[in-house]
């Protein structure tokens, strides 16, 4: 099941995919949009076996400067809908006695971002919900997991940084490169698999050596050099 708002490139990747996939254009913040999702996947193929939550926003600027409004759409697109379907797929997961939830969450949730602070503060409650669903389910042959991704090449982040910052972001990484999609669908892959049946409640970076590295602080570093 593939679930964007951009219901052309739904149908696009859906065409890539083949047969096996099956597109549902709808906006995961519109009412009745998690049930449609769920009871159109039940409808179609019987079943639900695996969640990925990997619906996502960024909102960029000081923290002094974020709207209300602004917070409260990252932590409902970030928090809140993934909650929503982690509840509603629950019920035919527990019925089944198996399920694989993902929720792809960010190292901005692990270190504190810069100019990022709705999107660390929404996944950071992802990563609440991830542990709290984790250990209601496990009982039912249910895991849920969190990919904490670093800087991965999509259109999200190129958007979010100038092209100039983005290369320079990318040598700041102890991998000196920006991560890959395929990197991080083979993480979710694995998670998805049986392979990963005793691994509950984890937030599994994903992110070339970023955490480890600390690599927020080397931007705050050249920032107060370049005022001094």
């Amino acid at each position: 099941m593939l679930v964007d708002r951009d219901a052309g490139g739904t149908a696009t990747l859906a065409a890539e995919v083949g047969d096996q996939a099956f597109p549902v254009p709808v906006d995961l913040t519109h009412d009745g949009a998690v049930d449609t999702i769920v009871d159109s996947t039940i409808e179609h193929w019987g079943r639900v076996d695996v969640l990925v939550n990997n619906a996502g926003t960024s909102a960029h600027g000081p923290l002094v400067d974020v709207p209300r409004e602004v917070l409260e759409r990252e932590i409902a697109v970030h928090v809140t809908i993934p909650f929503l379907l982690i509840q509603r797929v629950a019920r035919p997961m527990i019925t089944a006695g198996y399920g694989r939830i993902i929720n792809i969450s960010s190292v901005a949730s692990l270190i504190g971002p810069l100019d990022l602070s709705p999107y660390g503060v929404a996944k950071t409650g992802l990563n609440g919900v991830t542990r709290a669903a984790a250990t209601e389910l496990a009982q039912h042959g249910i895991t849920v997991n969190a990919l904490a991704l670093g800087p991965i090449a999509t259109d999200l982040l190129r958007s979010t940084w100038p092209p100039d910052q983005l290369a320079a972001r990318a040598e700041h990484l102890p991998a000196r490169r920006l991560g890959e999609v395929d990197e991080v669908a083979h993480a979710v892959q694995f998670l998805c698999s049986p392979l990963s049946g005793f691994i509950n409640g984890a937030v599994l970076p994903v992110d070339g050596g970023s955490v480890a590295a600390g690599a927020y602080m080397v931007e705050q570093y050249r920032r107060w050099n370049a005022h001094s």
